[in-house]
């Protein structure tokens, strides 16, 4: 009997009875087509900790689930489903453990009733230099490679054991070939293509697979609620339950595939024409789900993901979130050289430029560049006029030799253009100063180390912050989640949204700053939005905030009049008033 697609565990904690339930889905796809598919992972592996099994099948478990969501609906504000996806090079424990450490500091930091949360897996593989790795890399190699490499070991021995020109030229051809090969053997080694083929072809569909189940098993609760009160069935009836996303590294590619596939193409909101993006999607998700919150942490896609050119595939379904964050770092190694190195092969650019990630994605300096400012850089143009605010004009990619202005890559002065880019908050963690959660120790460096942009001194700071990467040091890559302030606002951001973090901030138990206790008499959060930003600066994150979250959180606008108004902003065209 063939494996089922997902197998479901049970987040647990002996010290606390949780307010937020936890589910830990595993995907059962192996590392390698051949290998064998396994029930239960979980057990397989022999790392039950904080976790356990269900005695049930998938179908039985997801009902469970739906069933909590549905309980959480019945509260003041609709349900939230948080879904966690971590990362290339995660194994099954690391994921297990990175959810779990999610579901827990929920529960115990974050005031979030009619929340349930659900760690996703989807398989990943952990790159390790042993044995059994080099093994599989000679054995996998094609008959043409392995030739190639025999090729070029007979040939080294031959340039120094016989002196003839023409053994030394078809010896020479040998070896080159040989490099070749050598060079496609570290590719296979770092497990980058072989997870990008893993997230596309396992994890999306299967996640994917996941999110179609839950919305059936609610609406077929929803169905017997209407038959037991004698009713005819009709969705207006119920309340639609949020669906957030918190997406670090490659789960970032496949949160975003998700959604695109999920997102309803036949939706009338959501077409166009074929000469342009005249699209307005709304957020509803199937059956039962809203598209709520999507927190990017480092994500390994392309920064085009922001910007509505032709190229971008993503366009209409990251529209359709409520909320959107993205986290990221300039000294981030991962993506800087792994993923933009790995992608020189396939991704269709002819620019180095263009070639970046979306998680090396910095905030301008807005004075001098080795006197940078830090928290909310957009401040005064929001207070002044928000909908002409751009955001990709406070946007750069730094290319190592120099910084390139996303506003300046945009070549046509398109306002469609501008709007995707509007709907993100930005957070640039690259000079990010912290104390490691948990810990009491002083404050340090979390990502990387303080980077200019001159060459020179570029260069040097690229050396360092390299060695102290593969020393193990500083985790530029994953790092968000060791530093206390953007662990907090990651997890925050996700299950309570941007207003009510910024509510949590008057608490003076979350942090040493001294915070503000109450809202001003107008009840926008202005007061406390200027010290959420105090506090950043504190710790040298520079934020780009999006207007929408100016309009809605902080102004108290009307959610989709705001939308509205931002996807249709032109600079130079007069807005009609937005209404509270």
């Amino acid at each position: 009997m063939p494996s089922p697609l997902l197998v479901f565990y049970r987040f647990r904690d002996q010290n606390t009875t949780p307010a937020i339930p936890g589910y830990f889905a595993v995907s059962t796809a192996p590392d390698n087509v051949e290998d064998p598919e396994y029930n239960n992972p979980l057990v397989h592996a022999g790392i039950l900790d904080g976790v356990e099994l269900f005695n049930d099948s998938p179908e039985v478990i997801i009902r469970q689930i739906a069933a909590d969501l549905e309980a959480a609906n019945q509260g003041a504000e609709p349900a939230e489903l948080v879904i966690a996806i971590h990362g290339y090079n995660t194994d099954l424990t690391s994921a297990k453990d990175r959810h779990l450490d999610t579901w827990r500091y929920a529960n115990r930091h974050i005031s979030a009733k009619n929340a349930v949360f659900l760690g996703y897996r989807w398989p990943s593989e952990q790159v390790r230099l042993n044995g059994k790795t080099l093994k599989n890399v000679v054995t996998s190699l094609p008959v043409l490679l392995s030739t190639f490499l025999g090729a070029g070991i007979l040939g080294i021995v031959l340039l120094f054991t016989v002196h003839s020109l023409l053994v030394t030229l078809i010896s020479s051809v040998a070896v080159f070939l040989a490099i070749i090969t050598i060079a496609l053997m570290l590719l296979r080694v770092s497990g980058y293509f072989r997870d990008s083929y893993r997230a596309t072809n396992f994890g999306v569909p299967d996640l994917v697979e996941l999110v179609r189940q839950l919305d059936q098993a609610v609406e077929n609760l929803h169905i017997q609620q209407a038959e037991q009160a004698g009713q005819l069935y009709d969705a207006k009836n119920f309340r639609r339950i949020k669906l957030n996303f918190i997406a670090h590294s490659m789960g970032g590619f496949v949160t975003t595939n998700v959604l695109r596939i999920l997102s309803d193409v036949f939706d009338r909101k959501s077409i166009g024409t074929i000469a342009g993006f005249e699209k307005a999607p709304d957020s509803d998700l199937g059956n039962v789900f809203r598209l709520g919150r999507l927190v990017l942490v480092a994500p390994d896609i392309p920064f085009t993901a922001i910007m509505l050119r032709r190229a971008n595939f993503l366009k209409s379904s990251l529209r359709r979130c409520e909320e959107a964050y993205l986290f990221s770092n300039e000294g981030d190694l991962a993506l800087r050289i792994a993923s933009t190195a790995a992608n020189y092969f396939s991704y269709p650019t002819s620019s180095r430029e263009w070639g970046h990630r979306l998680g090396n994605v910095t905030v301008r300096p807005m004075k001098k560049a080795k006197d940078p400012q830090y928290g909310i850089v957009n401040g005064a143009e929001l207070a002044a006029n928000p909908l002409q605010v751009k955001l990709l004009h406070y946007l750069e990619i730094n290319t190592l030799t120099k910084p390139v202005s996303l506003q300046q890559l945009e070549k046509e002065d398109n306002p469609d253009e501008e709007s995707i880019a509007n709907l993100f908050t930005y957070f640039d963690c690259t000079d990010y100063v912290d104390v490691k959660d948990g810990t009491q120790g002083r404050p340090t460096n979390i990502l990387s180390y303080r980077l200019d942009r001159d060459l020179v001194s570029n260069t040097i700071a690229y050396i360092r912050l390299l060695i102290s990467w593969m020393s193990g040091k500083i985790d530029t890559h994953g790092g968000y989640f060791n530093g206390k302030l953007t662990k907090d606002m990651i997890y925050r951001l996700a299950f309570l949204g941007f207003q009510d973090y910024l509510k949590t901030i008057a608490d003076p138990s979350l942090f040493t700053e001294p915070m503000l206790r109450e809202l001003d008499q107008s009840g926008q959060v202005i007061p406390l939005l200027q010290e959420f930003s105090a506090l950043c600066a504190s710790k040298r994150i520079q934020i780009a905030l999006s207007p929408e979250r100016y309009l809605v959180d902080v102004m108290g606008k009307e959610p989709t009049a705001v939308r509205t108004a931002t996807l249709q902003a032109q600079p130079e065209v007069h807005q009609p008033e937005l209404k509270e």
